[in-house]
């Protein structure tokens, strides 16, 4: 059985320096709708990060809501201590999807996303 949580993350690192932000990162939990569950409750198979500079590469796999994204060296941009980047649409009616990378203080990243009115959190 697997137990939905409400999950509390550290605080938000304001004077995060893009540097900060460098590495692979890789994620295992979402919050949404006032739970966190782990991602393969939410049909997602992988959700990983490659951060050099403002570069990001971007790779998340499965659920509907979100869809298939295997996408290298998305120009990011880097400001107040957020790194946003944006996916391009996948239809031709639907729209550019925006995602912000947050860092910690306990050395975590959080990426959000917003699709009908609800922010996803990773």
């Amino acid at each position: 059985m697997i137990i939905l949580f409400h999950f509390v993350p550290a605080e938000i690192v304001t004077d995060a320096k893009i540097e900060d932000f460098a590495g692979d990162w890789s994620g295992s939990q979402v919050s949404a709708y006032g739970m966190t569950a782990p991602l393969e409750m939410m049909e997602i198979e992988k959700l990983k990060l490659g951060i050099k500079d403002n570069l990001v590469t971007f790779t998340l796999g499965g659920g509907m809501l979100f869809g298939k994204y295997e996408i290298a060296d998305l120009e990011g941009e880097f400001k107040d201590g957020v790194l946003t980047f944006t996916t391009p649409a996948e239809y031709e009616y639907s729209e550019d999807s925006v995602w912000n990378i947050r860092l910690h203080e306990d050395g975590t990243l959080s990426l959000s996303y917003t699709v009908m009115d609800e922010e996803f959190i990773f």
